[in-house]
């Protein structure tokens, strides 16, 4: 029955690392997504993109802010490069 008990333990700490892994993950392509829409951004020269420029960017701003939020949220350590 203990054992039962402790090898159920183990596994869902194991499966809040995994999630806590891919939740880093996901803040890291969120991070890099965001960069490449602010270049693209700066680098659109169409009037007619400018628009869809604007948009992408604010879109993935607000993606990495809300991952960075759950991460922290969770108590998670993010290296410095995150900010």
């Amino acid at each position: 029955m203990w054992q039962d008990l402790i090898r159920k333990a183990a596994e869902l700490i194991r499966k809040d690392e995994d999630s806590s892994q891919e939740l880093l993950e996901s803040v890291e392509s969120a991070r890099k997504y965001w960069l490449s829409t602010k270049a693209y951004f700066d680098n659109v020269t169409d009037p007619d993109l400018i628009d869809h420029a604007i948009y992408a960017m604010t879109a993935a701003e607000r993606r990495y802010v809300y991952l960075l939020r759950a991460a922290r949220d969770k108590g998670l350590k993010l290296p410095a490069s995150q900010f």
